[in-house]
C-alpha cells in the first residue's frame, strides 16, 4: 500500500454518473469530479468533445485537497463545472439543444496515465412519445392473447400501470394475458406512464371475435306496416342476414331492409301470404348464428299456415262454427227429451180416476143393500144387484214437481192443453161422501129376517 510520502498515479475518488438530468427551469446546475494524484495533475472538461473553459455560459473551478493520512489518501484535485443560468437563453434549458455528453479527464503524471469519466446530460421532462408493441389485438373467443409492452420517453424514467376502467390489471410496463378470453374481456386497456414531472397514457384495444347471436320480433314501422326485425350481436359487427319462409329462401330485394349492420327488417305483405314460419340467420366473418324463428299466424288460427287462402280460411271457420252450433243444439234437445220422460213418469197416476171405466178403485161384491144412514146416499143399482164395498180413501194433492222442473212444465204446456198428458195442477175427483174417513170399527151388516137376503142367495 502506498503511503502519503510516496507518489500516486491519477485515480478517481469521485467520477461522473452515467446519466444526469435537470429540470427545464432549474436555477442551479453543476457537475463535479475528484482525482487523486501525486505529483498533482490537471483536470479538464469537454462538451461533446469540445473543451469547456470559463465563459459566459460555464464556470470552471478547481480545488486542491491536501493528503489525508488518516484515510491514507494523497493529495487530490476537485473540479466543478457550473452552468451560468442567468446567461442561458431564456434562462431555461431546452431538451434537444442542451442534451450533451460531458467528460472530466485528468492529465498524466510521472507515475501514471491520466483518467477520464463521461456523462450524458439530459433535460428532465414528463412521459411522452408513448408506444405499444400491439395497439389492437384481435383474438377469437376462447384463445389467449399475446403480451403487450408499453414504453414512454421521459426523464427520470417512468413507472407504468395498466388499467381497465378503474381496475388495475398490471403494475408493470407489460400486460400479460395468462388465460383465455371471452367477449366480456373485450374493450379498452390503458397504459399509464408517470414520473416526477407528469404522466401520460396510451390505449390498447382488445377485440374478441365471435359469431352472431340473433333474435326475431314482430312490430310495426313508422309507416304502420307490420315488420319482422332480426337483431344480431357479434364481432366483427359487419353482419349479413338471410331470410327464409317455410323453408324457402326469400329474395334479398323483396321487401328487405338490410342497410344496418346489426339488424335486418322484413316487411310483411298485406295478404294471406304473410302467414307462415320465418327464419333469420346472421352471418359475420367468424361464422353464422343459430336459426332464429318466428311464426306469423292469422287471427284465431295460431299455428295454421295461410296457403289455404283468405276465402278458404273463412269457409273452414264457418264450417267449424256450424258444427259447434249443431253440437250444442243436439245436447239441448237430448236434455229436453230426458226431462220430458221424467215428467211423464212423475205425473202418470198409478190407478184410474174415480168414475171412469177400467179397473175400479172399488171391489164389486154381491149382498144386501147397505143402510143409507150409515154409508151415505145409495148408489144406483145395476144388473145383478152390484154393490160397492166401502173402501178407505186417502186424499192426495196434485203432484208438485221440484223447482228445477218448472222449465219442463213450460215446455209441456201444449201437451197438457191437447189432453195428451194429465194436467198435474188439477185435483183428482173426491170419492162419495162418507168414504173418505176410515171408521174406527168396521160397520156391521144390518140384521135381516129369515127368508130375506141370504135366503135369496140360497144360503
Amino acid at each position: 500500500m502506498l503511503t502519503p510520502s510516496g507518489n500516486a498515479p491519477p485515480t478517481f475518488i469521485q467520477d461522473l454518473p452515467d446519466i444526469r438530468g435537470a429540470a427545464r427551469d432549474a436555477p442551479f446546475i453543476s457537475f463535479e469530479c475528484r482525482v487523486e494524484c501525486e505529483p498533482l495533475c490537471e483536470i479538464l472538461w469537454t462538451k461533446d468533445g469540445e473543451r469547456v473553459t470559463n465563459s459566459e455560459l460555464f464556470i470552471v473551478r478547481n480545488k486542491i485537497t491536501p493528503e489525508d493520512v488518516l484515510n491514507n489518501r494523497f493529495r487530490s484535485v476537485t473540479s466543478t463545472l457550473q452552468f451560468n443560468m442567468t446567461a442561458w437563453p431564456g434562462r431555461r434549458l431546452e431538451r434537444d439543444r442542451d442534451r450533451a455528453n460531458y467528460t472530466c479527464f485528468s492529465s498524466p503524471n510521472m507515475v501514471g496515465d491520466g483518467v477520464s469519466s463521461s456523462m450524458l446530460f439530459l433535460v428532465e421532462y414528463p412521459p411522452e412519445a408513448m408506444s405499444l408493441s400491439e395497439s389492437v389485438i384481435r383474438v377469437h373467443e376462447g384463445d389467449v392473447p399475446p403480451d403487450v409492452e408499453c414504453t414512454a420517453s421521459s426523464w427520470p424514467p417512468s413507472t407504468y400501470l395498466w388499467l381497465r376502467g378503474d381496475m388495475v390489471m398490471a403494475r408493470d410496463d407489460t400486460l400479460a394475458f395468462n388465460d383465455s378470453v371471452t367477449r366480456e374481456h373485450e374493450g379498452s386497456y390503458m397504459c399509464v406512464a408517470e414520473n416526477t414531472h407528469g404522466k401520460a397514457q396510451i390505449e390498447m384495444k382488445l377485440e374478441v371475435l365471435y359469431k352472431p347471436e340473433c333474435t326475431v320480433s314482430e312490430t310495426t314501422n313508422d309507416a304502420g306496416s307490420s315488420i319482422l326485425m332480426c337483431k344480431a350481436d357479434g364481432f366483427p359487427t359487419k353482419i349479413n342476414f338471410t331470410w327464409s319462409k317455410d323453408n324457402e329462401t326469400l329474395d334479398d330485394d323483396f321487401d328487405m331492409d338490410s342497410d344496418n349492420d346489426d339488424y335486418s327488417v322484413y316487411i310483411l305483405p298485406d295478404t294471406a301470404e304473410r302467414y307462415g314460419l320465418y327464419v333469420c340467420i346472421a352471418i359475420n366473418d367468424v361464422g353464422e348464428s343459430e336459426p332464429c324463428e318466428r311464426t306469423v299466424s292469422g287471427p284465431g288460427l295460431a299455428g295454421w299456415h295461410a296457403e289455404f287462402g283468405d276465402k278458404n280460411v273463412l269457409v273452414i271457420a264457418a264450417i267449424i262454427g256450424s258444427i259447434a252450433i249443431l253440437f250444442v243444439l243436439a245436447i239441448i234437445i237430448i236434455i229436453l227429451i230426458m226431462r220430458k220422460r221424467r215428467l211423464r213418469n212423475f205425473s202418470s197416476p198409478g190407478k184410474a180416476p174415480l168414475g171412469t171405466g177400467g179397473d175400479s178403485l172399488y171391489q164389486n161384491v154381491s149382498g144386501a143393500p147397505v143402510d143409507p144412514k150409515q154409508n151415505g146416499p145409495s148408489a144406483p143399482e145395476t144388473e145383478g144387484n152390484v154393490m160397492y164395498e166401502n173402501m178407505p180413501f186417502h186424499r192426495q194433492g196434485p203432484y208438485r214437481p221440484d223447482s228445477s222442473d218448472e222449465m219442463v212444465y213450460a215446455d209441456l204446456y201444449d201437451d197438457v192443453k191437447a189432453g195428451k198428458v194429465p194436467d198435474p195442477r188439477m185435483k183428482p175427483p173426491l170419492p162419495p161422501k162418507g168414504i173418505g174417513k176410515k171408521p174406527k170399527e168396521p160397520p156391521l151388516p144390518p140384521k135381516t129376517k129369515k127368508g130375506g137376503f141370504f135366503d135369496s142367495l140360497g144360503i
